[in-house]
């Protein structure tokens, strides 16, 4: 921070006023007359402000506008001193949160409102009513539950991950009402929108495989010390993460998933926004819809193709063909026994 300056020179009130008179003018800038008026200094005293903020890691660019005969200037980066958050960080931060709540779970909301409460503090008032507009004006639909115990189990896991730990986790699968222990390197979190939650991609060191377990499930985290996972385990760990769906993966090499999907306004739907699936693209013949992806495991596939009834039918690879010929015969004794 510079030192407080007298004597007709600048005082530090002086420039942090400027400061923020920059961040209130955005992209539409200020011009020396409008910053003299503002800080209430000469036009000299104007251009010692300048001079001092860009000596102190401002970016200040200076334009004359069609039209115009005094320059404008715009402040595209604060001082070094100036804690600030720009606008653009918290318009990401809060978009973030408000999908993460909905399509994940509510302790990455959590977090992610400590950050916005700290973003406030150095917001201006012409920030707050932006985003207040914003948060009127977004709908999330299908908020998820999924509570999970920060200090229990998710700040011992972020460290783990981060040290790449060999822990071990209480974990209750589902419909079990005890937990088991399991030994585990953790590798990465995957946050699943099919599956609406977050997942840990481990390393199973009884097994020596891998496996994914859902965050929500996981009562404790212990560290058992360094974690040494060999070239295989990861190159396994990262394959599976990759090509996961719905929190679905296996210790396998993914294959091609080729579906025939029909109807106009499915078509239409996945061209305007093509699901978030492994290696996906498609191709156009008519008014069907041939989409390509990868996958390791069957259980989240059979469940995304399920959903558009008899307008997809699955042309590779043949096991999974069988599976959801299965899963529909069985769906069906159900109504015609």
């Amino acid at each position: 921070m510079p030192a407080i300056l007298t004597h007709g020179i600048i005082a530090i009130d002086k420039l942090k006023e400027a400061v923020r008179r920059f961040h209130k003018a955005g992209d539409k800038g200020l011009t020396r007359d409008q910053l003299a008026r503002a800080v209430d200094l000469s036009l000299r005293g104007v251009d010692r402000i300048l001079a001092q903020l860009r000596k102190d890691g401002a970016v200040i660019e200076a334009a004359t506008p069609p039209g115009q005969r005094s320059q404008v200037y715009r402040m595209t980066r604060a001082p070094r001193w100036d804690r600030r958050i720009s606008g653009d960080t918290r318009l990401a931060l809060r978009l973030a949160g408000l999908a993460l709540s909905a399509s994940g779970t509510r302790q990455w909301d959590g977090i992610l409102e400590v950050l916005n409460s700290l973003a406030d503090e150095k917001m201006t008032d012409a920030d707050r009513l932006v985003f207040q507009r914003m948060e009127r004006a977004v709908r999330i639909q299908g908020d998820v539950e999924d509570p999970i115990e920060g200090e229990k189990v998710l700040e011992p896991l972020l460290r783990a991950l981060e040290a790449r730990s060999l822990v071990t986790l209480d974990y209750r699968a589902a419909g079990w009402e005890n937990s088991i222990q399991l030994q585990v390197v953790p590798y990465t979190l995957v946050h699943d929108l099919f599956a609406g939650s977050a997942f840990l991609v481990a390393w199973n060191r009884e097994k020596g495989q891998v496996i994914h377990l859902r965050l929500n499930r996981i009562d404790a985290v212990k560290f058992d010390g360094r974690g040494i996972l060999g070239p295989e385990a990861l190159r396994l760990l990262e394959q599976s993460a990759l090509y996961q769906v719905g929190g679905w993966s296996d210790s396998v090499d993914p294959l091609e998933v080729v579906v025939q999907i029909r109807g106009r306004y499915w078509v239409q739907a996945l061209r305007d926004a093509p699901p978030p699936l492994p290696d996906y693209w498609f191709e156009t013949e008519g008014e069907t819809l041939k989409v390509h992806f990868k996958a390791t495991h069957f259980a989240g596939v059979s469940r995304w193709v399920l959903q558009f009834g008899a307008d997809a039918v699955v042309l590779s690879p043949p096991a999974l063909r069988e599976e959801i010929a299965a899963r529909i015969a069985a769906t069906m004794a159900l109504y015609h026994p």
